[in-house]
C-alpha cells in the first residue's frame, strides 16, 4: 500500500485521543442500557451477553422494549435487522476504503462502523 497505510505509534495515540469523546459517549449508552435492562428484570449474563453479541447499541434498546416471557425470537431479530440496516448504506459508502484493505485491517476499520 501507500504511505497511508502505515501505522506508526505516533498515528495509533493519535487515534487514541480522537476516540476519547466517543468512548465517554459510548460508556453512557452503556451505563443507560445497563439501568433499562435492570429495569426489564434481565439477569446479569442475559446483560451482558446482549452487550457482547448485539453490534448497535439502538439494536440493543430495540431488543429490549420487545423482552418478554417467552422470548419473541423473530420480532426481536426483525427489530434489530431493521435498527441495523443504517449499517449497509455506512458499509457502501465506506466501500471504497475498505474494499482495498485485507486481513486485520479490514476488520479494524469495523470497529469504526458502529455505536460502541
Amino acid at each position: 500500500g501507500d504511505a497511508t497505510d502505515r501505522i506508526s505509534r505516533d498515528g495509533v495515540w493519535q487515534g487514541v485521543w480522537a476516540s476519547v469523546p466517543l468512548s465517554v459517549a459510548t460508556a453512557v449508552l452503556g451505563a443507560g442500557f445497563g439501568v433499562a435492562a435492570r429495569q426489564a428484570s434481565l439477569s446479569l449474563g442475559a446483560t451482558v451477553g446482549m452487550t457482547a453479541a448485539v453490534f448497535a447499541g439502538a439494536a440493543q434498546f430495540a431488543a429490549l422494549t420487545l423482552w418478554q416471557s417467552p422470548l419473541p425470537l423473530v420480532p426481536i431479530w426483525l427489530s434489530t435487522l431493521a435498527v441495523n440496516a443504517r449499517f449497509m448504506l455506512l458499509s457502501a459508502s465506506l466501500e471504497s476504503w475498505i474494499g482495498r484493505r485485507h486481513g486485520l485491517k479490514a476488520i479494524a476499520a469495523m470497529f469504526v462502523m458502529g455505536e460502541g
